[in-house]
């Protein structure tokens, strides 16, 4: 569910954005709720949201812009652009807003959140059901381990493939290893034998 007030601007291609200093105080009002730091609607496109967030970064970026609260506005835009433009970050923010009021002025941030128990995981009634069942949970532990004892020897099937694959390889670099220590050691005798040769 997205926040309350995602529509209660204009969003989108026609969405317009006041100077830096309007834009900064604006950032700060709705800080949690990135829909609104990047006058974005729930249903915008990718391409709406990388434009509006190159807009406001060219507006807000500390080394263009010296207002005051510059900088903390310009990390909430960067933040807002990389939790809604990744769809795994996107999900979770979504859930962050479907349990907090995110247009609420003492709300808690996303990290707040997340450090005090965050995204729950919701299973089935059937599977919380399952899982009380005593002794169930022997059984699921011993399904885990078939899955993974398979998985387990394919592994170390490689890697003694691998093993194998390379030991000429290894006996071919020691055995260079070897001569050209040698070679140091004898101190270029075996160039001078093959120089008192010829």
């Amino acid at each position: 569910m997205p926040p309350t007030r995602v529509q209660s601007f204009v969003s989108g291609a026609n969405a317009t954005f006041g100077t830096a200093e309007e834009e900064i105080a604006r950032i700060a009002r709705c800080k949690n709720n990135y829909f609104l730091v990047l006058r974005l609607g729930y249903r915008d496109d990718h391409a709406t949201l990388r434009s509006h967030y190159h807009t406001l970064s060219r507006l807000l970026h500390p080394d263009r812009c010296h207002a005051l609260g510059a900088e903390d506005a310009f990390k909430t835009v960067s933040v807002a652009h990389a939790t809604l433009g990744d769809p795994i970050k996107r999900a979770l923010y979504m859930q962050y807003c479907s349990q907090v009021d995110v247009d609420a002025p003492d709300a808690q941030t996303q990290a707040e959140w997340s450090a005090t128990g965050g995204p729950q995981i919701k299973l089935p009634q059937w599977l919380l059901w399952l899982l009380g069942l005593r002794g169930v949970g022997w059984i699921v532990a011993l399904v885990i381990l078939a899955l993974m004892l398979p998985l387990a020897l394919v592994a170390l099937a490689l890697a003694l493939a691998m093993q194998l694959l390379c030991f000429p390889c290894i006996l071919v670099a020691r055995h260079q290893a070897r001569a050209v220590a040698q070679g140091k050691q004898d101190g270029g005798a075996p160039a001078a034998a093959a120089d008192a040769q010829v």
